[in-house]
């Protein structure tokens, strides 16, 4: 995820924290684990932005097969403000979901490159697309919004837990030993615990998931003009979130 820089990025207009927090009321986020298949497919989702347009890199995955990779292009709908990423990239994302469904393509969850819960409105990205796309979904970033507390173990699968107003709403996780963690949480129709459980059952052995890092350098070739490696969905036009 490619941003500008936060000390001179605008601050999160009022309007758009009430829109937030409205939009955070229709977010599930279920207590018990949510009825997965055994082996989902699973959709990595990450944009890179040159100019006004976003480039998305998008590569399904499932366990035992081969993976499908495939690049967009998006105009920008809104520009980067921090705490409200989700106006800008959400729609640029839910563009892409529409496009793979409509090739027949069905994930069963989303993994994306930002955040879900752990967001001081409880509104990330990964919620916005989740809502958006009625699909379950978790935010993996490599920064958190929320400060908090302890270190999760140096071991694979060490979490601590991200809180909120006294609630666990993510988790420091770390997906390989002695590695910087990442902060995972849900987005729509996963519980707490089935979020670092499934970016866990992700294959790599490195900070990021070898999903979202494919994902991550198919935007960032897209963005130079490259379609090769991919299957290209060409320039989609953005969906946005309505109440």
């Amino acid at each position: 995820m490619t941003t500008t820089s936060d000390e001179r990025a605008p601050r999160v207009d009022p309007a758009d924290q009430a829109f937030q927090r409205r939009l955070a009321q229709r977010v599930q986020i279920p207590r018990a684990p949510a009825l997965l298949p055994a082996r989902p497919r699973v959709l990595a989702l990450d944009v890179q932005y040159e100019g006004e347009w976003g480039h998305v890199g998008a590569v399904l995955h499932r366990a035992g097969e081969n993976e499908r990779r495939y690049g967009a292009r998006v105009p920008v709908p809104a520009e980067y403000v921090p705490g409200a990423f989700c106006f800008r990239e959400g729609p640029v994302l839910l563009a892409t979901l529409a496009a793979l469904r409509a090739r027949g393509e069905t994930p069963e969850v989303l993994v994306i490159d930002g955040h879900g819960l752990a967001h001081p409105r409880r509104f990330g990205v990964a919620c916005y697309v989740g809502v958006g796309g009625e699909v379950p979904s978790i935010g993996c970033a490599k920064r958190t919004l929320l400060r908090y507390e302890g270190e999760p173990g140096q071991g694979r699968g060490g979490k601590q837990a991200v809180e909120l107003e006294g609630e666990a709403v993510g988790w420091v996780l770390r997906t390989a030993t002695r590695v910087k963690p990442v902060y995972v949480s849900p987005g729509h129709l996963v519980s707490l615990e089935q979020a670092a459980a499934l970016v866990l059952d992700l294959p790599g052995k490195c900070r990021v998931p070898d999903p979202l890092r494919t994902a991550d350098q198919v935007a960032r070739r897209g963005a130079k003009g490259e379609t090769k490696g991919w299957t290209d969905l060409g320039t989609l036009e953005p969906r946005s979130l309505e109440v």
